[in-house]
C-alpha cells in the first residue's frame, strides 16, 4: 500500500529521526576516569551498494529489505578534565553493541533486540565516527511485525491498522578502558518503519 494517511505522522518521526540523547557512566558507578559519551547518531538514507537513495526505515526497497545504518560518533571525556591530562591509558576500547526497540505508535509487537561485537578505540579526549553501524538487520523486516508492511503480506500492523510501525531505538555501547575499567554509553532516536514509495 502507498497511500499515506499517516504523513504527518511519518514526517514527524523523520524530523526526529537525526537526534540522539546520549548517557555517561555516571561518576561513582565505574572508576574508569573517563566517560564514554553517545554524541550524535546520524541515520544514513542511502544503500550499500552503489550510493541509491532510500527512506530510512523502508522495509522494502526496490523488492528488497537492506540493513538499516546510521553513522555514530562517540566521544572520550574526562570525569576531571581540569585535573587529567590526555594519556593513551584513558583511550576506549567499544567492545559491542546492543539494538533494542520500543513501539510508540500504541503497537505493542517490535522488532527483536540484538548485541554484535565490535572493536573501536577511543582515543582519550578525542571523538571518533563508526560509519554504516547496522542498527536493524535485513532479515528482520522479513519478520513480524515488519513482515506485515511488506507489498506481499497484509501492508498494515494487525494491533494498529497503521501502513507503518514507529519505534524509539535504543543502542547501547559497552567497553573499557586500556587499563580495564569498565565503560558504557547510551544513545536513542526515532524511526518510522513503512514501505515507501521507491520513486523520489
Amino acid at each position: 500500500m502507498k497511500n499515506k494517511p499517516l504523513l504527518l505522522l511519518v514526517i514527524l518521526s523523520l524530523l526526529l529521526a537525526g537526534f540522539a540523547c546520549s548517557t555517561k557512566n555516571k561518576i561513582g558507578e565505574t572508576v574508569a576516569p573517563v566517560y564514554l559519551v553517545v554524541s550524535a547518531i546520524q541515520p544514513l538514507h542511502t544503500t550499500p551498494v552503489l550510493s541509491l537513495r532510500k527512506h530510512f526505515g523502508d522495509v522494502n526497497f526496490n523488492g528488497e529489505p537492506l540493513d538499516e545504518v546510521v553513522l555514530v560518533e562517540l566521544a572520550n571525556e574526562f570525569k576531571d578534565p581540569m585535573a587529567v591530562t590526555p594519556s593513551s591509558y584513558q583511550d576506549i576500547i567499544v567492545s559491542s553493541y546492543r539494538v533494542s526497540f520500543v513501539r510508540t505508535d500504541g503497537g505493542i509487537d517490535a522488532p527483536d533486540a540484538f548485541e554484535e561485537s565490535i572493536n573501536y578505540r577511543v582515543p582519550s579526549g578525542e571523538t571518533i565516527s563508526i560509519d554504516k553501524l547496522v542498527i536493524l538487520k535485513a532479515h528482520q523486516k522479513l519478520q513480524p511485525p515488519l513482515e506485515y508492511l511488506q507489498p506481499w503480506s497484509l501492508g498494515f500492523e494487525p494491533s494498529t491498522n497503521y501502513i507503518s510501525i514507529a519505534c524509539e531505538a535504543l543502542i547501547e555501547f559497552s567497553g573499557e578502558t586500556v587499563t580495564g575499567e569498565k565503560v558504557f554509553a547510551s544513545g536513542s532516536f526515532m524511526i518510522t518503519f513503512m514501505d515507501y514509495s521507491d520513486s523520489e
